[in-house]
């Protein structure tokens, strides 16, 4: 295989790796509507899957001390390291609530609030560092310096990407987020919630940090040298 066509798996997988862990992080967040051993099993799969995504970014990680420091490079950074640092949280406190290990048991109520906090902070953070990559879609869409001329279906897309991030304002209050984020209330599911709807309403939020990362991401890479981050 060619070094060019190596590159083209690579971010073919690289693709489908943040696809998976979106799809897992969404899914995670429905745990009241899903079976707990489900929740558990999709829980390693995502840690896995951030795992390797990691590890195809080893070069990445290996040239942070390289090269200059805009303000781009910088926000990719932050929401990289923030984004490891909540995978770590998450898979740790799971640990400890999964009964695994019977010499963290006293952990239990800490690892509780950790896992509460770390869920939807992660839902915040993961999307936003996602958004980080996606200033393509609006260079398409708007037909920024260097990008083709706007084509309908890419207006049409980001016409419905900031639609879902407007519903994503109003989600981001009515499901308590950032009261869960602070613990400032212990969770509770809304009554009769089908898992559809929950779960869009929680897409919804994640579009809008996307959005938000996209945006930040585009604006920051007119002030300094933008830099791949994971």
């Amino acid at each position: 295989m060619t070094h060019a066509r190596k590159a083209v798996a690579r971010k073919q997988v690289r693709r489908a790796l943040d696809m998976a862990l979106a799809a897992l992080l969404l899914l995670q967040m429905g745990y009241q509507l899903l079976p707990e051993d489900l929740h558990a099993a999709l829980g390693l799969g995502m840690t896995l899957a951030a795992t390797a995504h990691l590890a195809l970014n080893a070069g990445w990680v290996r040239t942070m001390g390289r090269g200059r420091w805009g303000a781009a490079r910088a926000l990719m950074t932050v929401a990289a390291g923030a984004s490891l640092l909540l995978m770590l949280s998450l898979a740790l406190s799971g640990l400890v609530l999964s009964g695994l290990v019977d010499a963290l048991r006293p952990l239990d109520e800490a690892a509780r609030a950790a896992h509460l906090s770390s869920s939807y902070l992660a839902l915040l953070v993961l999307p936003l560092h996602a958004g980080t990559h996606l200033t393509p879609v609006l260079d398409a869409a708007i037909g920024a310096k260097g990008a083709r001329a706007p084509r309908p279906a890419a207006i049409l897309g980001l016409g419905a990407w900031v639609a879902l991030a407007c519903l994503g304002v109003y989600e981001f209050v009515t499901l308590h987020v950032w009261d869960y984020v602070t613990l400032r209330m212990p969770f509770v599911l809304p009554a009769e919630v089908p898992l559809p709807l929950y779960l869009l309403e929680h897409f919804s939020v994640m579009a809008l940090c996307a959005l938000l990362g996209a945006v930040l991401a585009r604006l920051t890479r007119r002030r300094g040298p933008a830099v791949c981050s994971p």
